[in-house]
């Protein structure tokens, strides 16, 4: 047996026309980096905006969504689990294409975020790494005098030349 369309909950979509693609634009320019929607290193530079054209035949948008009738300007973690039904993502048609721009401005940033703490912990680990390497060059050098010089070994002996001096070994 067929289901009947429901046409109270069918999904109005359209084609981009001017305004949306003036706000798409807007967004794009709102993010702190020109991002570059190229799929491989082909020459050019692909917009936002551009990249929303070329998917628009595989993934329509709708004419407005929840975002656009709240006017919810930006996405964020607190918006985004408020007004983003989950569960419609994948569904074509359920986004506006603001919206669509504006969550794939926020994926960038959270992306970027990501990005930067991965850089300041690689950043913090090669500080933290570089005095432990330090201590053991120091504690090396400390063995080498003391089983060269015997037992007596002075502890101020350490120097950079390699000839003995007064039958000491400076390192």
């Amino acid at each position: 047996m067929r289901k009947k369309l429901d046409l109270a909950n069918a999904v109005k979509v359209w084609r981009l026309d001017g305004e949306d693609l003036v706000s798409v634009r807007m967004i794009a320019g709102h993010a702190g980096y020109p991002y570059d929607f190229r799929p491989d290193d082909s020459r050019g530079r692909i917009s936002l905006e551009d990249f929303m054209v070329s998917w628009e035949e595989a993934f329509p948008f709708a004419q407005t969504d929840v975002l656009d009738k709240w006017k919810v300007k930006t996405l964020n973690a607190e918006t985004f689990n408020y007004y983003i039904d989950r569960t419609k993502l994948a569904v074509a048609g359920s986004l506006s294409a603001t919206t669509t721009a504006k969550l794939i401005a926020y994926c960038l940033l959270i992306m970027e975020a990501e990005h930067e703490a991965l850089q300041a912990a690689r950043v913090e680990a090669l500080r933290f790494g570089r005095p432990g390497a330090q201590e053991k060059c120091s504690f090396w050098r400390i063995e080498v005098l003391a089983l060269a010089n015997g037992p007596r070994a002075p502890i101020g002996t350490v120097g950079f030349t390699r000839k003995p001096a007064h039958g000491r070994v400076r390192i």
